[in-house]
């Protein structure tokens, strides 16, 4: 894998003042390709995700056994990816996803009110969450320049929400790295199969910044983003991605299993509530469903 060199890069622009104008939110998400919002999620609220994930981490031993867990501290000797995944990555991940806060997070009323903004109808959140850990030493696995829709499919009106769990400051990464209005200006590219990545213009515009705890940014299925490299000696980063649709457009059937697909959706639910109203939620949707794209069969979104 192969990120791009950033060569004219500006700072995210905050749209907080947009949330309760419909209209000039929704001209700024096409102007822009993305939507930064600072200090949109109560940082508590961020903060339970993070504990919750990293004693996961914890319990299999991928964390300094000395540091506080908060900390979200290392181990010496140890790196996963999701990138490269091993036993160890995907069994720790498999725990990430039975988390039921980690589910509950991707529908945080706060993130769904402004996508009702956004959307100006009822929104689908897709259930296929993905929860990012990014170690430190493993530059050649940082996520290169794509575009979600290549894999994902269903509605180019998909957008993904991404949320760091803690600061993740320009040591750490910061955010993503956005092609400002690719979403409207880059069409759908070719992608490298192998590693799902596609090609950018040397003299491309990129929005970059780092975040804070409950910032948010959200992105179209167009815009090409990419990550950036973990800088630090021993701190992980962690993050969230969530991706939502107006519930009116078409959806790949694949949206609707489990992230990475190594559970199934009754593994992960197998210690939640029997009545829990999460479990299954979109079943209960009147969704236009298409078969899934034989293109993307071994590409995981």
């Amino acid at each position: 894998m192969s990120t791009k060199s950033m060569q004219n890069v500006s700072d995210y622009v905050d749209c907080s003042e947009l949330l309760s104008k419909p209209e000039a939110l929704r001209q700024a998400a096409n102007q822009r390709g993305y939507l930064y919002f600072r200090c949109l999620i109560p940082v508590e609220d961020i903060l339970l995700v993070r504990r919750e994930v990293l004693q996961v981490a914890e319990r299999h031993q991928l964390l300094d056994p000395v540091a506080r867990t908060e900390e979200g501290i290392a181990r010496e000797g140890v790196f996963v990816s999701e990138n490269d995944p091993d036993d160890r990555f995907k069994l720790f991940y498999n725990d990430v996803q039975k988390l039921r806060s980690f589910h509950a997070f991707g529908q945080h009323p706060v993130i769904l009110q402004v996508l009702d903004q956004l959307f100006g109808e009822t929104v689908l959140v897709h259930p296929r969450h993905i929860c990012h850990t990014v170690f430190p030493g493993g530059k050649k696995l940082t996520t290169p320049p794509h575009q979600d829709f290549f894999p994902v499919r269903g509605t180019q009106q998909t957008w993904t929400v991404w949320t760091p769990l803690g600061d993740c400051g320009e040591e750490l990464g910061g955010g993503l790295g956005f092609v400002i209005g690719s979403n409207r200006s880059a069409g759908l590219l070719d992608h490298d199969m192998a590693v799902m990545a596609c090609e950018v213009d040397d003299a491309a515009e990129w929005a970059w910044s780092p975040m804070k705890s409950g910032d948010v940014i959200m992105f179209n299925s167009l815009t090409i983003h990419q990550a950036r490299d973990n800088e630090t000696d021993n701190r992980i980063r962690l993050s969230t991605s969530f991706r939502n649709q107006p519930a009116s457009q078409p959806v790949d059937e694949h949206t609707f299993l489990p992230h990475m697909r190594w559970l199934s959706w009754e593994k992960i639910y197998a210690d939640w509530p029997a009545d829990d109203p999460l479990k299954y939620y979109w079943k209960k949707l009147d969704l236009d469903i298409q078969p899934h794209w034989r293109g993307a069969e071994n590409v995981l979104p």
